[in-house]
Protein backbone atom coordinates (compact mmCIF):
# COMPACT_ATOMS: atom_id res chain seq x y z
CA UNK A 1 0.00 0.00 0.00
CA UNK A 2 1.44 3.52 -1.29
CA UNK A 3 2.81 6.31 1.23
CA UNK A 4 0.09 8.58 -0.08
CA UNK A 5 2.43 11.33 0.18
CA UNK A 6 2.99 13.46 -3.03
CA UNK A 7 6.44 14.68 -4.79
CA UNK A 8 6.74 18.44 -4.16
CA UNK A 9 2.56 18.75 -3.34
CA UNK A 10 2.38 17.67 -0.47
CA UNK A 11 3.83 18.37 3.10
CA UNK A 12 4.13 17.34 6.77
CA UNK A 13 5.84 17.28 9.68
CA UNK A 14 6.87 14.78 11.99
CA UNK A 15 8.58 15.71 15.23
CA UNK A 16 10.02 13.47 18.60
CA UNK A 17 12.13 12.33 16.71
CA UNK A 18 14.81 12.30 19.15
CA UNK A 19 12.54 9.71 21.06
CA UNK A 20 10.76 7.76 18.35
CA UNK A 21 12.91 7.96 15.08
CA UNK A 22 12.07 9.62 12.13
CA UNK A 23 10.01 8.51 9.44
CA UNK A 24 10.13 4.77 7.61
CA UNK A 25 9.92 6.66 4.47
CA UNK A 26 12.47 9.73 4.55
CA UNK A 27 10.85 11.67 1.40
CA UNK A 28 11.76 15.51 1.65
CA UNK A 29 8.29 16.74 2.00
CA UNK A 30 7.90 15.62 5.50
CA UNK A 31 9.91 16.69 7.75
CA UNK A 32 11.70 15.29 10.53
CA UNK A 33 12.20 17.63 13.78
CA UNK A 34 13.03 16.87 17.45
CA UNK A 35 10.41 17.48 19.91
CA UNK A 36 6.19 18.47 19.16
CA UNK A 37 5.80 20.09 16.35
CA UNK A 38 4.61 23.50 17.16
CA UNK A 39 1.35 24.59 16.46
CA UNK A 40 1.97 27.34 14.25
CA UNK A 41 4.06 24.80 11.98
CA UNK A 42 0.57 22.47 11.31
CA UNK A 43 -0.39 25.80 10.30
CA UNK A 44 1.68 26.16 7.73
CA UNK A 45 1.83 22.72 6.67
CA UNK A 46 -1.80 21.73 6.28
CA UNK A 47 -3.43 25.47 6.24
CA UNK A 48 -3.82 25.44 2.39
CA UNK A 49 -7.68 26.04 0.91
CA UNK A 50 -10.22 23.49 -1.16
CA UNK A 51 -12.53 25.39 -3.47
CA UNK A 52 -14.98 23.90 -5.03
CA UNK A 53 -15.35 25.01 -8.52
CA UNK A 54 -18.38 24.19 -11.09
CA UNK A 55 -17.18 22.38 -13.98
CA UNK A 56 -18.68 23.20 -17.35
CA UNK A 57 -18.53 21.45 -20.73
CA UNK A 58 -17.04 22.97 -24.06
CA UNK A 59 -19.27 23.48 -26.61
CA UNK A 60 -18.04 24.18 -30.13
CA UNK A 61 -20.10 26.93 -32.24
CA UNK A 62 -20.81 26.71 -35.87
CA UNK A 63 -18.20 29.57 -36.18
CA UNK A 64 -15.43 27.75 -34.77
CA UNK A 65 -15.26 29.61 -31.33
CA UNK A 66 -16.00 27.48 -27.97
CA UNK A 67 -19.05 28.36 -25.23
CA UNK A 68 -18.55 26.91 -22.06
CA UNK A 69 -21.75 25.95 -20.92
CA UNK A 70 -21.86 25.00 -16.96
CA UNK A 71 -23.09 21.74 -15.41
CA UNK A 72 -25.54 21.49 -13.14
CA UNK A 73 -24.64 20.37 -9.54
CA UNK A 74 -20.76 18.82 -10.67
CA UNK A 75 -18.30 20.63 -9.05
CA UNK A 76 -14.08 19.82 -8.55
CA UNK A 77 -12.27 20.29 -5.34
CA UNK A 78 -9.64 22.43 -6.52
CA UNK A 79 -6.22 23.11 -4.03
CA UNK A 80 -6.01 26.61 -4.39
CA UNK A 81 -2.10 27.34 -3.59
CA UNK A 82 -1.34 24.39 -6.56
CA UNK A 83 -4.46 24.30 -8.50
CA UNK A 84 -4.42 20.62 -8.15
CA UNK A 85 -7.89 18.73 -8.40
CA UNK A 86 -7.58 17.10 -4.56
CA UNK A 87 -10.68 14.90 -5.75
CA UNK A 88 -11.09 13.36 -9.38
CA UNK A 89 -14.73 12.50 -8.64
CA UNK A 90 -17.14 15.45 -8.87
CA UNK A 91 -19.54 16.11 -5.84
CA UNK A 92 -22.85 18.11 -5.55
CA UNK A 93 -23.70 21.60 -4.98
CA UNK A 94 -24.68 20.30 -1.36
CA UNK A 95 -21.06 18.68 -0.34
CA UNK A 96 -19.80 21.63 2.04
CA UNK A 97 -16.12 22.18 2.28
CA UNK A 98 -14.73 22.70 5.73
CA UNK A 99 -10.92 24.41 5.52
CA UNK A 100 -8.09 22.84 7.44
CA UNK A 101 -8.09 25.69 9.55
CA UNK A 102 -11.45 25.13 10.82
CA UNK A 103 -10.32 22.52 12.13
CA UNK A 104 -7.25 23.48 13.49
CA UNK A 105 -8.87 26.58 15.41
CA UNK A 106 -11.50 24.05 16.50
CA UNK A 107 -8.39 22.08 18.04
CA UNK A 108 -6.28 25.15 19.49
CA UNK A 109 -9.52 26.12 21.24
CA UNK A 110 -10.72 22.55 22.48
CA UNK A 111 -8.45 19.36 23.06
CA UNK A 112 -5.33 21.99 22.97
CA UNK A 113 -6.54 24.43 25.54
CA UNK A 114 -7.96 21.47 27.71
CA UNK A 115 -5.16 19.58 28.01
CA UNK A 116 -1.85 21.78 28.21
CA UNK A 117 0.86 18.67 28.26
CA UNK A 118 -1.05 17.35 24.73
CA UNK A 119 1.37 17.20 22.33
CA UNK A 120 1.47 17.49 18.46
CA UNK A 121 3.54 14.48 17.21
CA UNK A 122 3.12 15.01 13.62
CA UNK A 123 1.18 16.71 10.60
CA UNK A 124 0.92 16.61 7.17
CA UNK A 125 -1.09 16.10 3.90
CA UNK A 126 -1.66 12.96 1.65
CA UNK A 127 -2.49 12.36 -2.18
CA UNK A 128 -1.85 15.69 -2.95
CA UNK A 129 -4.26 17.48 -0.15
CA UNK A 130 -7.57 15.01 -0.28
CA UNK A 131 -6.25 14.22 3.52
CA UNK A 132 -5.23 16.57 6.07
CA UNK A 133 -4.11 14.92 9.48
CA UNK A 134 -3.02 15.75 12.78
CA UNK A 135 -1.60 13.10 15.45
CA UNK A 136 -1.46 13.88 19.09
CA UNK A 137 0.41 12.29 21.58
CA UNK A 138 -1.68 12.23 24.99
CA UNK A 139 -0.31 10.15 27.11
CA UNK A 140 2.79 7.25 28.03
CA UNK A 141 1.81 5.19 29.99
CA UNK A 142 4.15 2.00 31.51
CA UNK A 143 2.77 -1.07 32.66
CA UNK A 144 4.22 -2.51 35.67
CA UNK A 145 6.81 -4.67 34.77
CA UNK A 146 6.98 -3.80 31.17
CA UNK A 147 10.38 -2.28 29.78
CA UNK A 148 8.70 -0.01 27.78
CA UNK A 149 5.89 2.60 27.51
CA UNK A 150 2.36 2.09 26.01
CA UNK A 151 1.41 5.11 23.83
CA UNK A 152 -1.68 7.10 23.71
CA UNK A 153 -2.29 8.86 20.90
CA UNK A 154 -5.43 10.42 19.21
CA UNK A 155 -5.71 12.00 15.30
CA UNK A 156 -8.35 13.16 13.28
CA UNK A 157 -8.01 13.64 10.16
CA UNK A 158 -9.92 16.30 7.13
CA UNK A 159 -10.85 14.85 3.75
CA UNK A 160 -11.82 16.48 0.50
CA UNK A 161 -14.06 14.39 -1.27
CA UNK A 162 -14.36 10.28 -1.26
CA UNK A 163 -13.79 9.77 2.31
CA UNK A 164 -15.66 10.66 5.62
CA UNK A 165 -13.78 13.25 8.46
CA UNK A 166 -12.79 11.15 11.00
CA UNK A 167 -11.07 10.85 14.35
CA UNK A 168 -9.95 7.88 16.79
CA UNK A 169 -7.86 6.73 19.67
CA UNK A 170 -5.02 5.00 18.91
CA UNK A 171 -1.43 4.23 19.49
CA UNK A 172 0.23 4.58 15.78
CA UNK A 173 2.64 6.95 14.74
CA UNK A 174 1.10 8.34 12.07
CA UNK A 175 3.93 9.48 9.04
CA UNK A 176 1.88 8.64 5.86
CA UNK A 177 -1.02 6.83 4.48
CA UNK A 178 -0.19 3.37 5.56
CA UNK A 179 0.56 4.25 9.14
CA UNK A 180 -2.78 6.53 9.34
CA UNK A 181 -4.96 2.81 7.90
CA UNK A 182 -3.79 1.04 10.37
CA UNK A 183 -4.80 4.36 13.09
CA UNK A 184 -7.86 3.53 12.39
CA UNK A 185 -8.44 -0.19 12.45
CA UNK A 186 -7.31 -0.14 15.69
CA UNK A 187 -9.89 2.62 16.49
CA UNK A 188 -12.11 0.57 15.02
CA UNK A 189 -10.86 -2.12 17.13
CA UNK A 190 -10.90 -0.21 20.18
CA UNK A 191 -14.63 1.07 19.28
CA UNK A 192 -13.21 4.88 19.54
CA UNK A 193 -13.05 4.92 15.64
CA UNK A 194 -16.16 7.82 14.42
CA UNK A 195 -17.16 9.10 10.86
CA UNK A 196 -18.36 12.32 10.16
CA UNK A 197 -20.10 13.68 7.03
CA UNK A 198 -19.18 16.95 5.25
CA UNK A 199 -22.32 18.87 6.85
CA UNK A 200 -22.93 21.74 8.83
CA UNK A 201 -20.98 22.06 12.52
CA UNK A 202 -18.37 19.29 11.27
CA UNK A 203 -14.81 20.58 12.50
CA UNK A 204 -17.15 21.99 16.09
CA UNK A 205 -18.83 18.21 16.45
CA UNK A 206 -15.13 16.90 15.82
CA UNK A 207 -13.13 18.67 18.12
CA UNK A 208 -16.30 18.31 20.91
CA UNK A 209 -15.32 14.52 20.26
CA UNK A 210 -11.72 14.90 20.64
CA UNK A 211 -11.78 16.53 24.11
CA UNK A 212 -14.19 13.65 25.05
CA UNK A 213 -11.78 11.38 23.90
CA UNK A 214 -8.94 12.88 25.85
CA UNK A 215 -10.91 12.94 28.63
CA UNK A 216 -11.46 9.07 28.48
CA UNK A 217 -8.25 8.36 27.57
CA UNK A 218 -6.96 10.52 30.71
CA UNK A 219 -9.45 8.21 33.07
CA UNK A 220 -8.29 5.01 31.39
CA UNK A 221 -4.75 5.55 32.25
CA UNK A 222 -5.58 6.60 35.59
CA UNK A 223 -7.63 3.76 36.04
CA UNK A 224 -4.61 1.39 34.67
CA UNK A 225 -1.82 2.93 37.11
CA UNK A 226 -4.16 2.54 40.01
CA UNK A 227 -4.98 -1.13 39.32
CA UNK A 228 -1.35 -1.69 38.27
CA UNK A 229 -0.91 -0.35 42.45
CA UNK A 230 -3.63 -2.92 43.49
CA UNK A 231 -2.02 -5.70 42.21
CA UNK A 232 1.14 -5.48 43.94
CA UNK A 233 -0.83 -5.11 47.22
CA UNK A 234 -0.60 -8.08 49.49
CA UNK A 235 -3.82 -8.15 51.79
CA UNK A 236 -3.78 -9.93 55.21
CA UNK A 237 -5.86 -11.56 56.83
CA UNK A 238 -7.01 -8.63 59.60
CA UNK A 239 -7.20 -6.36 55.86
CA UNK A 240 -9.86 -9.28 54.33
CA UNK A 241 -11.76 -8.92 57.31
CA UNK A 242 -12.00 -5.32 57.51
CA UNK A 243 -12.93 -4.84 53.84
CA UNK A 244 -16.09 -7.98 53.82
CA UNK A 245 -17.21 -5.94 56.65
CA UNK A 246 -17.98 -2.36 55.17
CA UNK A 247 -19.28 -4.57 52.17
CA UNK A 248 -21.70 -6.29 54.56
CA UNK A 249 -22.08 -3.83 57.03
CA UNK A 250 -23.73 -5.63 60.36
CA UNK A 251 -24.86 -3.28 62.32
CA UNK A 252 -26.30 -3.27 66.10
CA UNK A 253 -29.94 -4.46 66.41
CA UNK A 254 -29.67 -6.42 62.88
CA UNK A 255 -31.82 -9.40 63.69
CA UNK A 256 -29.80 -12.87 63.79
CA UNK A 257 -31.37 -13.66 60.16
CA UNK A 258 -29.87 -10.57 58.52
CA UNK A 259 -25.95 -10.82 60.13
CA UNK A 260 -26.48 -14.66 59.29
CA UNK A 261 -27.25 -13.54 55.52
CA UNK A 262 -24.59 -11.11 55.74
CA UNK A 263 -21.77 -13.33 57.08
CA UNK A 264 -22.77 -15.77 54.50
CA UNK A 265 -22.14 -13.52 51.44
CA UNK A 266 -18.82 -12.06 52.95
CA UNK A 267 -18.45 -15.78 52.70
CA UNK A 268 -19.03 -16.15 48.67
CA UNK A 269 -17.00 -13.26 48.35
CA UNK A 270 -13.88 -15.12 50.44
CA UNK A 271 -14.56 -18.18 48.54
CA UNK A 272 -13.92 -16.67 45.38
CA UNK A 273 -10.81 -14.49 46.30
CA UNK A 274 -8.68 -17.72 47.55
CA UNK A 275 -10.05 -20.36 45.02
CA UNK A 276 -10.59 -17.87 41.83
CA UNK A 277 -9.49 -19.95 39.16
CA UNK A 278 -8.27 -16.95 37.48
CA UNK A 279 -7.00 -15.07 40.44
CA UNK A 280 -3.89 -17.27 41.14
CA UNK A 281 -0.82 -16.72 40.61
CA UNK A 282 1.24 -13.32 40.87
CA UNK A 283 -2.05 -11.77 41.86
CA UNK A 284 -3.47 -13.75 44.53
CA UNK A 285 -4.59 -12.58 47.87
CA UNK A 286 -4.08 -9.10 46.25
CA UNK A 287 -6.27 -5.81 46.40
CA UNK A 288 -6.47 -6.53 42.78
CA UNK A 289 -7.65 -10.27 43.24
CA UNK A 290 -10.19 -8.71 45.55
CA UNK A 291 -11.70 -6.61 43.66
CA UNK A 292 -12.17 -8.98 41.02
CA UNK A 293 -13.79 -11.34 43.34
CA UNK A 294 -16.57 -8.71 44.14
CA UNK A 295 -17.20 -8.16 40.64
CA UNK A 296 -17.56 -11.56 39.65
CA UNK A 297 -19.33 -12.28 42.47
CA UNK A 298 -21.89 -9.32 41.86
CA UNK A 299 -21.99 -10.39 38.48
CA UNK A 300 -22.86 -14.28 38.95
CA UNK A 301 -23.41 -15.04 42.19
CA UNK A 302 -26.47 -12.02 42.77
CA UNK A 303 -29.15 -14.05 39.83
CA UNK A 304 -32.51 -14.46 40.72
CA UNK A 305 -35.93 -15.58 38.27
CA UNK A 306 -36.09 -12.23 37.63
CA UNK A 307 -32.63 -11.21 36.52
CA UNK A 308 -30.20 -12.89 34.20
CA UNK A 309 -26.94 -12.57 33.31
CA UNK A 310 -27.51 -10.24 30.74
CA UNK A 311 -29.90 -8.35 32.94
CA UNK A 312 -27.01 -7.86 35.77
CA UNK A 313 -24.58 -6.70 33.13
CA UNK A 314 -27.06 -4.09 32.20
CA UNK A 315 -27.36 -3.46 35.77
CA UNK A 316 -23.65 -2.87 35.77
CA UNK A 317 -22.95 -0.34 32.70
CA UNK A 318 -26.24 1.68 33.56
CA UNK A 319 -24.89 2.33 37.07
CA UNK A 320 -27.56 0.38 39.03
CA UNK A 321 -26.98 -1.21 42.36
CA UNK A 322 -24.59 -3.35 41.15
CA UNK A 323 -22.09 -0.85 40.06
CA UNK A 324 -22.69 1.02 43.03
CA UNK A 325 -22.18 -2.17 45.02
CA UNK A 326 -18.72 -2.40 42.75
CA UNK A 327 -17.56 1.34 43.36
CA UNK A 328 -17.63 0.92 46.91
CA UNK A 329 -15.56 -1.80 46.48
CA UNK A 330 -12.88 0.16 44.56
CA UNK A 331 -13.06 3.05 46.45
CA UNK A 332 -12.57 1.04 49.96
CA UNK A 333 -9.38 -0.75 48.29
CA UNK A 334 -7.51 2.14 47.08
CA UNK A 335 -7.54 3.81 50.59
CA UNK A 336 -3.75 2.98 52.00
CA UNK A 337 -5.34 1.42 55.31
CA UNK A 338 -8.39 -0.14 55.49
CA UNK A 339 -10.54 0.97 58.07
CA UNK A 340 -12.10 -1.31 60.69
CA UNK A 341 -15.95 -1.09 60.15
CA UNK A 342 -18.18 0.96 62.64
CA UNK A 343 -20.21 -2.24 63.10
CA UNK A 344 -16.91 -4.23 63.78
CA UNK A 345 -16.18 -7.24 61.61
Amino acid sequence: MAHGIMKNVDKGIVGLCEVYGGTWHSLKEYEQVNGPVPFDDVVKAIGYTVEKRQLHVANVNPDGTTTMTPTPDMFALVRTDSQIPVHKISVSDEFEVYQNIDFLNEMQNGILKSNPDLQIESCGSLWGGKIAFVNFLLKTYRVKGDTSDTLSRLMYYNAFGGRSISATAHDTRVVCFNTLLRSEAQGLANQTLRKFKHTSGAPKRVGEYMVDLSQLMIATEKHKAVLDHLAVQQMQVREVEHFLGHMFEIEEGDSKKTQATRVNKRGEILKIFENGVDLQGAIARTRYAMLQSVTAYSQHETLSKDMDETSTWFDVVSGGGRHKFNQKAFSILVQDEIPVPAGGF
